[in-house]
């Protein structure tokens, strides 16, 4: 999932949450959507923000070993921007 924003537009923190909290919210409901099963194992989904300059990446980090109905949106993390 990319999270496409006009140039420059990471210029504040509180953009970049903006945008996190987007993409947190897409993936999130994006793997309910794609659940093939009762439980979800292992989450494949990432998610990506843009703005031109800079880029950030989104990743669930939640125990990957314990089977789960859902994914916690608390597992998500921010890694960036650079």
């Amino acid at each position: 999932m990319i999270e496409y924003e006009k140039p420059k537009a990471f210029q504040s923190k509180q953009a970049i949450n903006h945008a996190y909290n987007q993409l947190v919210n897409y993936l999130h409901s994006l793997s309910k959507l794609e659940k093939q099963s009762l439980f979800i194992l292992e989450s494949k989904f990432i998610g990506v923000g843009f703005d031109g300059e800079k880029i950030f990446f989104v990743e669930y980090r939640g125990d990957k070993n314990r089977f789960k109905k859902e994914l916690d949106i608390a597992d998500f993390v921010l890694i960036g921007p650079f």
